[in-house]
């Protein structure tokens, strides 16, 4: 026969201990989530930027071509990431501009990031200890994040082989390679806007084999190449310092050049 009393059962207690190691642990976890968002937070942040400067934040680093950093007082220095190379050049004390912008287009050379500090880069060997110490300066002036000048100390701090240009350029040896043909003409009724278009242009390290004058007046840039290859690095450095598109012209090209620029108005706003 079944019994009809029942056993009363104690409700489970939750023992205090146990209450404070499960806060306990929470705790932690929430701290080092916070941990983790602060730390994302300064490898990604940019407000070292000062946009007096004249050039923009730096969205990524193209490894695959050349960067051109200009770092007090008067380098500019190009990291050739794909071949590990460190080329230079000094500048003239009475060419240097604090905006940036007017000494990229003095120079006829693409800026791409720059590095300030109280302290003063005093040699070339230096840079790897230099990015490296201005990562926590306090005082620092860049348009790069936190992670890229990591990315950057990271990758210089291995390249040996340093070259000094002799004049105020920086060619691309990615460029060098390719060897493209250029055509550069006026399309605008201020003259000496081609001779100042292929400065920019060989400077990069290709050739200019045509200066002249378009038939017609631009209001807008324009460039067209005549090549199947999209991705060389010639077409990013054209389209920043044209600032337009690239239309590649896939049919057989019978032209003597690879590449055709014509110059519009908006290049003479541009500060040129």
């Amino acid at each position: 026969m079944v019994s009809s009393k029942r056993k009363h059962l104690k409700p489970k207690t939750v023992k205090p201990l146990r209450i404070i190691t499960y806060g306990l642990l929470s705790l932690i976890l929430i701290i080092l989530l916070l941990v983790v968002i602060r730390g994302w937070i300064w490898l990604n942040n940019t407000s070292m930027h000062d946009t007096d400067i004249g050039i923009p934040t730096v969205k990524y680093l193209n490894y695959n071509s050349q960067i051109n950093l200009f770092i007090k007082p008067n380098w500019m220095i190009g990291i050739d990431n794909k071949n590990k190379i460190l080329k230079y050049i000094i500048i003239p004390n009475d060419s240097i501009s604090s905006n940036l912008n007017s000494l990229s287009h003095n120079l006829r050379v693409v800026i791409d990031g720059y590095v300030y500090t109280k302290d003063e880069l005093n040699s070339i060997e230096n840079l790897s200890t230099y990015v490296r110490s201005a990562i926590y300066n306090r005082n620092l002036q860049t348009n790069l994040s936190h992670f890229q000048l990591i990315q950057l100390w990271w990758n210089v701090r291995s390249y040996m082989l340093i070259q000094k240009q002799g004049n105020l350029s920086l060619p691309e040896d990615e460029i060098l390679k390719n060897n493209y043909a250029i055509s550069i003409l006026n399309g605008t009724n201020q003259p000496g806007l081609a001779i100042i278009g292929s400065e920019w242009v060989e400077n990069l390290g290709t050739d200019v084999i045509e200066v002249g004058n378009a038939i017609q007046t631009y209001e807008v840039s324009n460039i067209t190449v005549y090549s199947k290859e999209k991705n060389n690095p010639l077409f990013k450095r054209l389209e920043k310092i044209y600032n337009c598109p690239i239309v590649f012209d896939l049919q057989e090209n019978n032209k003597p050049f690879d590449v055709q620029i014509i110059i519009g108005v908006d290049f003479t706003q541009s500060g040129n």
